[in-house]
């Protein structure tokens, strides 16, 4: 099946052990809490298929590398949510 609508991802603090997996770049929602966990290795960049995405958590894990350049073409990263 696939995700219709997913507006926060959380997986913070839940021990998560290695890489990010790509497969995160098909979903899109808001907000993503990937924090203190023991990820490793590099940020992927599937990541900038993210279209929605407004705030990426991942500090306090083990990743490496750059930033990819990917992620700085997501316009709403820093914006707020809209609210009604």
């Amino acid at each position: 099946g696939s995700i219709v609508s997913l507006t926060t991802l959380q997986l913070s603090s839940c021990n998560i052990r290695g890489p990010i997996p790509t497969e995160l770049g098909r979903i899109s929602p808001f907000t993503m809490h990937l924090q203190e966990n023991r990820l490793t290795g590099e940020i992927p960049t599937e990541l900038g298929a993210m279209f929605n995405l407004q705030r990426l958590y991942l500090y306090a894990n083990r990743l490496d590398g750059t930033i990819p350049t990917e992620l700085a073409k997501l316009t709403n990263i820093g914006k707020s949510p809209a609210t009604t």
